[in-house]
């Protein structure tokens, strides 16, 4: 009788003994919930991508896009919470790597989970604090110290509808600089809108279709910094730059542009707009105001991202 209780008493110390050093059913549950968040998370911005392409640069595109990299975001922090409780409960062999096959794949997933999780949150701060600094040079003094370009403001078209046609209103200053007189309306049909006013994809349209030359700023570029210099430097070659901002701080907070102006010059204070509005005309904004949020005319947005096609000349 003896005999028989420590045998089953062994047997059951074993048993225990084998439990212990064997995986968690906890950690593989969590190491395969990790796995597939972070599949899960892919697949559906994945699927978001075409969407955002079907949307104009203002009035859903970068909306979608914020949405999309916001769900990865977060399909990536509990992954990552999964794949590190998949960690805690695995369990150690001899060799100090953990038994689980899913708590190990888990502690790789979580660490690029992390990567993506810091990539995003980083791209979404905004950009160094303004310094303004010639393209290319660390001195400001490569720059010319002012610049204003001889091109008066001009105002939308009697013909435009409560919208306003300020995208047609710059493209008509710009290429009028060059001699080439062309109408708003005109202007207005070469981009192709399927809307009142021309969106960010039709100003190209339209500029392609107006036989126009023009540089394009890289609108995912989130630098405000390098954005003005680039200004500054298309400037001081002669070049008008066509640039979105918003004109309506909190009318619409979620909408990274809401007005284009037609920029002419610049100075140490700031840079010379042609706002096209009846009230402003021709204006110096300062810097300070162009960086910051509530302005009137600020390149602030929740997006940090920019609209800039300097005008080089015609075809």
């Amino acid at each position: 009788m003896t005999k028989a209780f420590l045998f089953l008493s062994k047997r059951k110390s074993e048993s225990t003994l084998d439990e212990g050093a064997g995986p968690s059913s906890t950690g593989i549950r969590a190491g395969k919930a990790s796995i597939i968040l972070l599949l899960l998370g892919y697949l559906i911005s994945l699927g978001f991508i075409p969407v955002a392409n079907q949307f104009s640069f203002w009035s859903g595109g970068f909306l979608v896009e914020a949405f999309t990299n916001a769900l990865l975001g977060c399909f990536c922090a509990i992954s990552l919470v999964c794949g590190l409780v998949a960690l805690s409960k695995s369990s150690l062999g001899h060799d100090g790597l953990s038994k689980d096959r899913w708590s190990l794949f888990a502690s790789l997933m979580s660490a690029i989970t992390l990567f993506f999780v810091l990539k995003f949150w980083l791209a979404s701060q905004p950009g160094p604090i303004l310094t303004i600094v010639h393209e290319g040079s660390t001195q400001a003094s490569a720059l010319p110290p002012a610049v204003l370009l001889p091109i008066p403001d001009r105002p939308e078209d009697s013909m435009a509808p409560a919208e306003g046609w300020c995208g047609e209103t710059c493209i008509q200053m710009a290429l009028g600089s060059y001699g080439k007189e062309v109408p708003q309306s005109v202007i207005h049909a070469a981009g192709h809108p399927g809307h009142p006013d021309l969106y960010y994809f039709d100003i190209d349209r339209a500029l392609d279709t107006l036989g126009a030359r023009y540089t394009v700023w890289n609108t995912y570029d989130k630098d405000m910094t390098q954005f003005i210099t680039w200004i500054q430097s298309n400037l001081a070659q002669g070049h008008p730059v066509l640039c979105g901002l918003k004109h309506h701080p909190t009318r619409h907070p979620w909408w990274p542009i809401d007005h284009f102006v037609l920029v002419v010059g610049y100075n140490q204070d700031g840079l010379v707009l042609n706002t096209n509005n009846s009230g402003d005309g021709q204006l110096l904004v300062s810097y300070s105001k162009l960086t910051s949020n509530p302005s009137k005319y600020s390149f602030v947005n929740p997006y940090h991202c920019y609209f800039g096609r300097a005008i080089t000349g015609i075809r």
